[in-house]
């Protein structure tokens, strides 16, 4: 439409209801519990796949008021798009140059300079690292990942689903440990769709290698004003391994 491009709209919006008590907060379902939910999270997002129309799916759970929840039912979200995000888009460029200029994971590297630095690490397991961002945007934000390579949370093994759930409730507990019933955002950023129709030439050609699926959570203690909105810089005054020592330190 003239210097604009649209699309037909397609895609899907499912909720998935976290548990059947409606008054219950995300670290007291207990660890059985989370790990279904963490299975079934897996699930929906691979059937979902399956979709040739879809390039991309996403999943975000809005936790409080001030995070952009609408429901106080505890429930999370999971959308499929015929697009990739512009977020999405940069990430998995970067990602993907890092991989060619070194031959190596971006987030593999992260990972092995945070173990090897210890001073944002809020909690591990043997499979899974929780560590507050060196750039964190917002106080105490957290990054889960798995400490072994892998791009697509959709594949993951059924092995990991309950040490999965053990860090989620790590860093979830912590977090209210320190602020009650924080209002927070927790996305999920994985692999596009390699099912999807058409693909670029040699766009997919390294994705198994060069992303690495992971979980951000993003208490909103803070507000973006107008300075973030212009410019997309952050103003953040909780240096973030301050914030991973309060996370580690406190009883939950």
């Amino acid at each position: 439409h003239g210097i604009y491009d649209w699309i037909n709209g397609v895609g899907s919006h499912e909720i998935i209801v976290e548990h059947p008590q409606h008054h219950i907060f995300f670290q007291q379902m207990g660890l059985e519990h989370l790990a279904l939910l963490i299975e079934t999270y897996r699930r929906r997002m691979a059937a979902l796949m399956e979709d040739v129309r879809f390039r991309y799916v996403m999943l975000y759970k809005n936790h409080g008021f001030g995070s952009g929840a609408s429901l106080n039912h505890q429930h999370t979200q999971i959308i499929a798009m015929p697009i990739i995000p512009h977020t999405a888009a940069i990430a998995l460029a970067v990602a993907r140059q890092h991989f060619h200029y070194k031959e190596r994971c971006l987030f593999c590297d992260l990972i092995n300079q945070e173990l090897a630095e210890g001073s944002r690490i809020v909690a591990q397991n043997d499979d899974f690292l929780c560590f507050v961002p060196y750039a964190s945007r917002l106080p105490f934000e957290m990054c889960i990942m798995p400490k072994k390579h892998h791009h697509d949370f959709a594949t993951m093994d059924d092995r990991l689903l309950a040490p999965a759930a053990e860090i989620i409730y790590q860093a979830i507990g912590r977090l209210a440990g320190l602020f009650g019933d924080p209002p927070f955002n927790l996305n999920l950023l994985t692999s596009p769709n390699t099912n999807q129709l058409p693909k670029r030439a040699g766009y997919w050609s390294t994705l198994s290698y060069d992303w690495h699926w992971q979980i951000e959570i993003v208490p909103r203690l803070g507000s973006i004003q107008g300075f973030e909105w212009e410019t997309g810089l952050f103003i953040n005054p909780t240096p973030p391994e301050e914030a991973a020592r309060f996370l580690r330190e406190v009883s939950f």
